[in-house]
């Protein structure tokens, strides 16, 4: 699966506004969510996991990778890499600055586990 070169994955970190990140898939087996996240960062990709506890419906890995500045620009990008006809459940999710320390890179997520 190619699904494209990431020229960033510079998180703005010094932007006053919230940052934007595309969530690409959800599982609910980690297992499997770590699975799909080796896949992708053979392809120069370093993804987030959000583990979220929806209650009733389990406890589940969200993974998603960015740091666009607007949502408009998150969403060029995936109009421009055709990333919707690859994850066609794929959404934006904006994410506020001071919030970004609680998200891991996949590798943290798999070894504070």
């Amino acid at each position: 699966m190619k699904i494209l070169t990431l020229m960033f994955l510079l998180f703005s970190l010094n932007a006053e506004s919230p940052l934007y990140f595309i969530q690409i898939k959800s599982y609910s087996d980690q297992a499997k969510a770590l699975e799909f996240v080796k896949s992708i960062e053979s392809e120069g990709i370093k993804p987030l996991i959000d583990i979220a506890n929806l209650k009733e419906r389990g406890i589940w890995a969200r993974v998603m990778f960015g740091g666009f500045k607007s949502k408009k620009l998150a969403e060029e990008f995936v109009v421009n890499n055709k990333l919707k006809s690859q994850f066609p459940d794929l959404w934006i999710k904006q994410i506020p600055k001071e919030k970004l320390n609680l998200y891991k890179f996949a590798e943290e997520s798999v070894n504070s586990n």
